[in-house]
């Protein structure tokens, strides 16, 4: 049986059957798009997530074909409302607009209503990127010490010094690491890249902290990840930062 035996099926898209398979738009996501979205992203849980908290409760119960352009600006003035920034709220309007298309493209949906909405795209300003002053660093490091975690500040130091995303360091293993040319060899980055994040002498010292502290820390489920060289002991800085954040 194909992996995709369960999100595709033999059918005539242009017949009226096709079009009226699901009872409601939830019914839709839950038993054909999501299956579509595991098999093809790496974030499919928040693609689950941003419906269930913004999209099902407003669009759930209607079909697909009575979902209008009208609503969907209601839906995303209705966010701004509620306090949402423009650039979330363009977020979870594009993952609307990129099902909708899909349920279009798979005959489920005549037309895409967001074709005809007012809002095309909120706007969101100049980007402004802001770095931690030297005060605001050392007040973070300075909490990050209080904390009764013993890896917590160790974590955060190492995103500072390597200005690496969270999720990079979380999942990062010890033969990622270079130690010769000081380099951390991340596989998939947040898009969908690989890249290379430059580990300075500092940094370096940091994770040799992280190992000798992590290797009496009791056992590991993923060895290898960070925490723990190639060890029988110590928790992987994957574990660490679940703890933490």
């Amino acid at each position: 049986m194909s992996i995709f035996s369960n999100i595709f099926k033999t059918t005539d898209f242009n017949s009226s059957n096709s079009l009226q398979e699901f009872s409601c738009f939830a019914d839709f996501f839950d038993h054909k798009y999501y299956a579509f979205s595991k098999a093809t992203k790496r974030r499919s849980q928040l693609e689950l997530y941003v419906f269930d908290k913004h999209i099902r409760p407003i669009f759930g119960q209607k079909t697909l074909a009575e979902i209008t352009s009208q609503d969907l600006d209601l839906w995303m003035t209705a966010q701004l409302e509620a306090g949402y920034k423009p650039a979330t709220v363009n977020k979870h309007s594009s993952m609307l607009n990129r099902i909708l298309n899909i349920a279009v493209q798979w005959g489920y949906l005549d037309t895409n209503p967001f074709k005809a909405v007012v809002i095309k795209k909120l706007p969101t300003g100049d980007y402004m990127q802001r770095f931690l002053t030297h005060t605001e660093i050392k007040s973070l490091l300075s909490a990050c010490k209080r904390s009764t975690h013993p890896f917590l500040h160790l974590f955060v130091k190492l995103l500072l010094l390597t200005g690496a995303r969270k999720s990079e360091l979380r999942l990062a293993k010890w033969t990622c690491i270079d130690l010769q040319k000081g380099e951390l060899f991340v596989a998939v980055s947040k898009s969908g890249r690989s890249r290379t994040v430059v580990l300075s002498k500092k940094a370096l010292a940091v994770l040799e902290q992280v190992k000798l502290r992590s290797e009496g820390s009791g056992p590991a489920d993923h060895p290898g990840q960070l925490g723990v060289r190639q060890p029988p002991h110590g928790p992987t800085l994957h574990q660490l930062a679940y703890c933490v954040f």
